[in-house]
């Protein structure tokens, strides 16, 4: 799935198979995981309440992201998928 349109879904479990709610969840926690490490805690929990108080659509999204990590969305999903390729 990717990244944008699984941050965008409202109900993991809703019309999705079981399959798909577990690769949302896999890319929620690599997204969680790549957050901390390249920017920290503070960031994460900056990150983290800026995309639940947006309104869940791709601009909202998409500011979250340059208005606490300071970085484009595609800069963004980048290194997150640079870093996803580090993990086990």
């Amino acid at each position: 799935m990717p990244l944008l349109a699984t941050m965008e879904l409202h109900n993991f479990w809703s019309d999705h198979s079981i399959d798909e709610v577990h690769l949302a969840y896999y890319e929620a926690g690599s997204v969680v995981s790549y957050v901390l490490s390249a920017w920290g805690l503070p960031a994460l929990r900056d990150f983290s309440v800026a995309v639940a108080d947006s309104d869940m659509t791709d601009a909202g999204i998409k500011a979250a992201v340059e208005q606490t990590l300071h970085v484009s969305w595609p800069e963004f999903v980048s290194g997150w998928e640079a870093y996803v390729q580090t993990l086990p």
